[in-house]
């Protein structure tokens, strides 16, 4: 707009509800929020929870400085909701856990994957700080125990989305605990948990009626038992068992019977089905996606496979 030879810009505070400046913030790079920072006042009451919310870093003395900042500016704390240590294992230590979530008590989302000193110390402080938690990864936590999970979800009931693969000394009083205490979990992932076996998941399927996805790769006490006991989840719509020895066609008759909203299915390695489960399961499962099975080997031809693709051309069949 022009008035004689002078333009005049109208700031977006004046052009657009404050909802659809927070959505375009959350867009900005963390360069571009600092900038935004400088603009005024208003900016910077905008750019500053976009700019706290999910603070990461590679480099152990920018964290340090971060609790620094956080100590003495306690307004930044209520800003943090999500946590990414994800590939920086060499950051994560009781120590720092410990300070750094006793100041994160609006915390939604915590990922710590493959950490070397991580152990019920900090386990203790998640459920003493974060119950607002509602996605926890705990991938790899070799040192954590069926106790500290336990004291978790007791405290954490908000969790919809958990992820404790390949944390080695977690039991079926870990998955137990979690069914109880969490009954409006969506997502699970157990893979690769050795000690847990069908007893749990049948009682996980009892409780947590809304759970849509879990994954039990590579679970070697896993059976149709089950598989059988998930198929009749309403709301289950991906289901990996790959590398789960004792699944039969027992388990993929029962999820082509009752999983109508089943999406994904990782079958992989299951050497003891054949091509008369995976036929029941492409027929009776309408939303079906993403099907992944061994077709180089064990029971399943080429020839079958290209039939199922032809007969279900919005099927991904992934031959592995």
């Amino acid at each position: 707009m022009a008035e004689g030879s002078r333009i005049i810009r109208k700031d977006p505070f004046d052009i657009f509800p404050l909802e659809i400046l927070h959505s375009i913030i959350s867009l900005f790079s963390r360069k571009t929020l600092f900038s935004c920072m400088l603009v005024s006042k208003a900016w910077s009451n905008i750019s500053t929870p976009a700019l706290w919310r999910s603070p990461r870093t590679k480099e152990a003395n920018k964290w340090k400085s971060l609790l620094q900042t956080l100590a003495k500016t306690p307004r930044y704390r209520q800003y943090i909701e999500r946590l990414d240590f994800d590939g920086i294992y060499y950051i994560v230590t009781d120590e720092f856990i410990i300070d750094l979530l006793s100041m994160c008590k609006e915390l939604r989302e915590l990922i710590i994957s493959e950490p070397r000193n991580l152990s019920d110390a900090s386990i203790d402080a998640i459920g003493k700080h974060c119950y607002k938690l509602t996605r926890l990864h705990l991938q790899s936590c070799t040192r954590i125990t069926d106790a500290a999970i336990v004291r978790l979800v007791e405290k954490c009931k908000k969790l919809r989305t958990v992820n404790i693969e390949r944390s080695v000394h977690l039991s079926n009083l870990a998955v137990r605990a979690l069914s109880v205490s969490c009954p409006d979990i969506l997502s699970l992932d157990f893979s690769e948990l050795a000690k847990i076996d069908d007893s749990s998941i049948v009682e996980l399927s009892h409780h947590c009626m809304k759970l849509q996805s879990i994954s039990l790769v590579h679970c070697n006490y896993i059976s149709d038992d089950s598989v059988i006991a998930l198929s009749m989840l309403p709301s289950l719509r991906e289901l990996r068992v790959s590398r789960c020895n004792q699944v039969t066609d027992a388990s993929l008759f029962a999820l082509g019977t009752r999983a109508k909203e089943l999406r994904q299915l990782d079958i992989e390695r299951c050497d003891r089905v054949t091509e008369d489960g995976v036929r029941s399961v492409v027929v009776g499962c309408p939303k079906l996606e993403l099907l992944r099975i061994n077709s180089l080997y064990g029971n399943l031809s080429i020839a079958f496979v290209m039939e199922m693709e032809e007969m279900r051309n919005t099927l991904v069949i992934h031959r592995v």
